[in-house]
C-alpha cells in the first residue's frame, strides 16, 4: 500500500514539471510597472489654478500639504513640479498668520534650492511691509536657519543684512548663520569672520563706553544689547565652541585660525 502510495505521488510530481518538449520557453510575466502620480498631481494643479484665491484657510492648509508631498514625491514629473515651490512661496506671503506659516514651514520642507530661493524672496516682501510683521519674519529666518542653504545668493542676502536699519532684524541674520553649524570648514570660518569683522567694532565700543553718557555711545550699548547675543551665538555654533564675549572670540580665532582640526 505504502509502495503504490509513493508511485502516485512521483507520477503526480512529474506531470506537474513544465514540458519544453517544443523547445518554448513559458512566457516570462509582465515586468511591473512604476505607480505614478503624476496624473493626480497634473489635475490638482489644474484646479488649483481656479480655487486658490477662493479658498477658506482649511482649503489652503491642505493645499500646502498637498504641494510638498507631491513636490517630495519621486512620481511627479519635474515638469509637472515646477511651479510648485511658487505656489507655495504665494501662500507664504498671505497676511493670514496660520495659512502664511504654514507656507514658510512648507518652502523649508521643500528645502535646499528652490525652497530657500523662495524663502528669501518671502523675506523680502516682508521686509518691504510697513511694518514688517515680526511673527512672519521670525519664521522666514527660522526656515533659513532650519535649511541652511550655501548657495551664494541665500548666504549674500543675509550677510548684506547685517546693515539693515532694524536691529531686531540684524539680530536674526545674524543669529540663521548658527544653521550653518554642519557646513563644510572653509564656509564656516568664512561666515566666523565676516561677522567678527562686522560686530568686533560694535562690542569693543558697546564695552569702553559702558556709563559714558554721549549719544554715540548709548547706540553702541543698545545695539550691541539686540544683536550681541545672535552674533555670539552664531559664532559659537559655526566654531563648535561657546564665547561668553567678543575677546573670548577674538582669542580663539587667533589661536586656532591656522588649526584645521580646531574647526571639526
Amino acid at each position: 500500500m505504502n509502495r503504490r502510495w509513493l508511485v502516485l505521488v512521483v507520477l503526480a510530481a512529474a506531470s506537474a514539471v513544465p514540458s519544453f518538449a517544443d523547445g518554448t520557453p513559458p512566457a516570462s510575466p509582465p515586468a511591473p510597472v512604476s505607480p505614478t502620480h503624476d496624473p493626480d498631481a497634473a489635475k490638482f494643479m489644474h484646479n488649483l489654478q481656479d480655487t486658490i484665491e477662493k479658498q477658506t484657510d482649511a482649503d489652503a492648509l491642505a493645499s500646502i500639504k498637498q504641494l510638498v508631498a507631491y513636490w517630495k514625491d519621486p512620481a511627479v514629473k519635474d515638469s509637472t513640479k515646477a511651479p510648485m515651490p511658487g505656489l507655495v512661496a504665494w501662500y507664504a506671503r498671505r497676511k493670514i498668520p496660520a495659512v502664511a506659516t504654514a507656507g514658510i514651514a512648507g518652502l523649508a520642507d521643500i528645502g535646499k534650492g528652490e525652497g530657500s530661493k523662495n524663502l528669501v524672496i518671502v523675506l523680502g516682501d516682508l521686509l518691504d511691509r510697513d511694518p514688517p510683521t515680526p511673527q512672519m519674519t521670525a519664521a522666514v529666518f527660522a526656515a533659513l536657519k532650519r535649511v541652511a542653504d550655501t548657495d551664494g545668493t541665500v548666504v549674500k542676502t543675509l550677510l548684506k543684512l547685517f546693515n539693515y536699519k532694524d536691529d531686531a532684524i540684524v539680530a536674526k541674520a545674524a543669529d540663521t548663520l548658527g544653521g550653518y553649524k554642519d557646513a563644510k570648514v572653509e564656509l564656516r570660518k568664512d561666515l566666523f569672520e565676516e561677522l567678527m569683522k562686522t560686530f568686533e567694532g560694535l562690542a569693543s565700543e558697546s564695552h569702553t563706553a559702558n556709563g559714558k553718557g554721549t549719544t554715540a555711545n548709548k547706540s553702541a550699548i543698545n545695539k550691541w544689547g539686540v544683536v550681541g547675543g545672535s552674533v555670539l551665538g552664531a559664532m559659537g555654533a559655526l566654531a563648535h565652541q561657546s564665547f561668553a564675549d567678543m575677546p573670548a572670540a577674538r582669542k580663539w580665532i587667533n589661536e586656532h585660525h591656522r588649526d584645521p582640526d580646531a574647526w571639526k
